[in-house]
Protein backbone atom coordinates (compact mmCIF):
# COMPACT_ATOMS: atom_id res chain seq x y z
CA UNK A 1 0.00 0.00 0.00
CA UNK A 2 2.65 2.63 0.60
CA UNK A 3 4.27 1.57 -2.35
CA UNK A 4 1.17 1.76 -4.49
CA UNK A 5 0.66 5.16 -3.14
CA UNK A 6 4.15 6.73 -3.83
CA UNK A 7 4.81 6.70 0.28
CA UNK A 8 8.09 4.63 0.11
CA UNK A 9 9.87 7.08 2.35
CA UNK A 10 7.59 6.19 5.25
CA UNK A 11 8.35 2.85 4.83
CA UNK A 12 12.22 3.55 5.14
CA UNK A 13 11.60 5.43 8.26
CA UNK A 14 9.45 2.80 9.56
CA UNK A 15 12.42 0.42 8.65
CA UNK A 16 15.08 3.05 10.26
CA UNK A 17 13.33 3.09 13.43
CA UNK A 18 12.62 -0.82 13.85
CA UNK A 19 16.68 -1.09 13.42
CA UNK A 20 17.34 1.82 16.19
CA UNK A 21 15.65 0.32 18.04
CA UNK A 22 16.49 -3.70 17.79
CA UNK A 23 20.16 -1.55 18.15
CA UNK A 24 19.83 -0.03 21.01
CA UNK A 25 17.77 -2.32 22.71
CA UNK A 26 20.94 -4.71 22.26
CA UNK A 27 23.65 -2.36 23.06
CA UNK A 28 22.32 -1.59 26.34
CA UNK A 29 22.13 -5.66 27.10
CA UNK A 30 25.42 -5.37 25.83
CA UNK A 31 26.54 -2.80 28.63
CA UNK A 32 24.41 -4.31 31.44
CA UNK A 33 26.18 -7.95 30.50
CA UNK A 34 21.93 -8.99 29.43
CA UNK A 35 21.62 -12.43 28.10
CA UNK A 36 19.24 -14.22 26.00
CA UNK A 37 16.05 -12.93 27.17
CA UNK A 38 17.30 -9.45 26.25
CA UNK A 39 18.73 -10.54 22.69
CA UNK A 40 15.40 -11.99 21.97
CA UNK A 41 13.29 -9.22 23.64
CA UNK A 42 15.42 -6.81 21.42
CA UNK A 43 14.65 -9.01 18.23
CA UNK A 44 10.75 -8.65 19.35
CA UNK A 45 10.70 -5.33 20.27
CA UNK A 46 12.09 -4.37 16.28
CA UNK A 47 10.09 -7.00 14.58
CA UNK A 48 6.78 -5.57 16.49
CA UNK A 49 8.12 -1.73 15.65
CA UNK A 50 8.44 -2.57 12.01
CA UNK A 51 5.10 -4.80 12.00
CA UNK A 52 2.87 -1.78 13.47
CA UNK A 53 4.47 1.12 11.66
CA UNK A 54 3.93 -0.17 8.85
CA UNK A 55 0.57 -1.68 9.54
CA UNK A 56 -0.75 2.06 11.18
CA UNK A 57 1.21 3.77 7.70
CA UNK A 58 -0.84 1.03 5.10
CA UNK A 59 -4.22 2.24 7.25
CA UNK A 60 -3.41 5.85 6.97
CA UNK A 61 -3.14 5.83 3.34
CA UNK A 62 -5.91 3.38 2.65
CA UNK A 63 -8.20 5.86 4.73
CA UNK A 64 -6.35 8.69 2.63
CA UNK A 65 -7.10 7.39 -0.70
CA UNK A 66 -10.21 4.97 -0.02
CA UNK A 67 -12.07 6.74 2.58
CA UNK A 68 -12.81 6.02 5.53
CA UNK A 69 -15.58 2.95 5.31
CA UNK A 70 -13.25 1.47 2.77
CA UNK A 71 -13.34 -1.62 5.01
CA UNK A 72 -17.46 -1.89 4.81
CA UNK A 73 -17.33 -2.27 0.80
CA UNK A 74 -19.47 -5.54 -0.16
CA UNK A 75 -17.92 -8.57 -1.12
CA UNK A 76 -19.74 -8.52 -4.48
CA UNK A 77 -17.03 -5.70 -5.74
CA UNK A 78 -14.55 -8.29 -4.78
CA UNK A 79 -12.88 -10.35 -7.54
CA UNK A 80 -13.93 -14.04 -7.20
CA UNK A 81 -13.00 -15.69 -4.71
CA UNK A 82 -10.83 -18.67 -6.05
CA UNK A 83 -8.72 -16.32 -7.32
CA UNK A 84 -8.23 -14.60 -3.92
CA UNK A 85 -7.95 -18.11 -2.04
CA UNK A 86 -5.20 -19.49 -4.26
CA UNK A 87 -3.19 -15.86 -3.97
CA UNK A 88 -3.88 -16.20 -0.23
CA UNK A 89 -2.41 -19.74 -0.15
CA UNK A 90 0.31 -19.20 -2.24
CA UNK A 91 1.57 -16.04 -0.99
CA UNK A 92 1.64 -17.02 2.60
CA UNK A 93 3.56 -20.48 1.81
CA UNK A 94 5.85 -18.84 0.35
CA UNK A 95 6.43 -16.08 2.97
CA UNK A 96 6.34 -18.35 5.52
CA UNK A 97 8.93 -20.36 4.07
CA UNK A 98 10.97 -17.15 3.51
CA UNK A 99 10.85 -16.46 6.97
CA UNK A 100 12.11 -19.65 8.02
CA UNK A 101 15.16 -19.83 6.37
CA UNK A 102 15.78 -15.89 6.81
CA UNK A 103 14.78 -15.10 9.94
CA UNK A 104 15.89 -18.33 11.78
CA UNK A 105 19.37 -17.80 11.41
CA UNK A 106 20.34 -15.89 15.01
CA UNK A 107 18.27 -18.93 16.72
CA UNK A 108 20.78 -21.49 14.55
CA UNK A 109 23.57 -19.57 15.63
CA UNK A 110 22.89 -19.27 19.31
CA UNK A 111 21.91 -23.28 18.98
CA UNK A 112 25.18 -24.27 17.81
CA UNK A 113 27.70 -21.36 18.96
CA UNK A 114 26.24 -19.94 22.03
CA UNK A 115 24.22 -16.93 22.66
CA UNK A 116 26.76 -14.43 23.10
CA UNK A 117 27.69 -15.40 19.59
CA UNK A 118 24.21 -15.09 18.48
CA UNK A 119 23.90 -11.43 20.19
CA UNK A 120 26.86 -10.41 17.83
CA UNK A 121 25.39 -12.08 15.34
CA UNK A 122 22.52 -10.21 15.61
CA UNK A 123 24.01 -6.40 16.37
CA UNK A 124 25.88 -7.10 13.15
CA UNK A 125 22.79 -8.15 11.52
CA UNK A 126 21.25 -4.70 12.76
CA UNK A 127 23.86 -2.93 11.54
CA UNK A 128 23.66 -4.16 8.11
CA UNK A 129 19.56 -3.55 8.07
CA UNK A 130 20.34 -0.27 9.08
CA UNK A 131 22.75 0.51 6.09
CA UNK A 132 20.45 -1.28 3.85
CA UNK A 133 17.96 1.01 4.78
CA UNK A 134 19.08 3.44 2.32
CA UNK A 135 18.86 1.15 -0.65
CA UNK A 136 15.30 -0.03 -0.33
CA UNK A 137 13.32 2.25 -1.56
CA UNK A 138 15.50 2.59 -4.42
CA UNK A 139 15.01 -0.63 -5.17
CA UNK A 140 11.31 -0.41 -3.88
CA UNK A 141 10.62 2.11 -6.91
CA UNK A 142 13.26 0.73 -9.46
CA UNK A 143 12.39 -2.91 -9.63
CA UNK A 144 8.50 -2.34 -10.35
CA UNK A 145 9.17 -0.17 -12.79
CA UNK A 146 11.74 -1.98 -14.63
CA UNK A 147 9.11 -4.56 -14.40
CA UNK A 148 6.31 -2.52 -16.09
CA UNK A 149 8.93 -1.69 -18.71
CA UNK A 150 9.72 -5.64 -19.67
CA UNK A 151 6.05 -6.15 -19.17
CA UNK A 152 4.97 -3.62 -22.47
CA UNK A 153 8.08 -4.25 -24.28
CA UNK A 154 9.57 -0.71 -23.73
CA UNK A 155 12.78 -1.60 -23.05
CA UNK A 156 13.99 -0.26 -26.01
CA UNK A 157 12.81 2.64 -25.46
CA UNK A 158 14.01 2.84 -22.18
CA UNK A 159 17.84 1.92 -23.84
CA UNK A 160 17.92 5.92 -25.08
CA UNK A 161 15.57 7.97 -22.24
CA UNK A 162 17.70 5.84 -19.12
CA UNK A 163 21.40 5.66 -20.81
CA UNK A 164 20.92 9.21 -22.63
CA UNK A 165 22.99 8.93 -26.26
CA UNK A 166 24.29 5.07 -24.75
CA UNK A 167 23.22 2.18 -25.90
CA UNK A 168 22.83 -0.52 -23.93
CA UNK A 169 26.05 -2.77 -23.27
CA UNK A 170 23.84 -5.51 -25.23
CA UNK A 171 22.38 -3.61 -27.91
Amino acid sequence: MLQITDRIKLQGTVHLVQSLVGVSVIAIAFLWNGGVVVVLTAYLLGKLTLGLGVFIAAQIQLNRILGASWWKAPFQHIAPYRGLVRFAVSSNISATIIKIFRESEILWVGFFLSTTAAGYYRVAYMLVSLLSVLVDPLIATVYPEINRLIVQKAWPACSVSCAGSRPWPWD
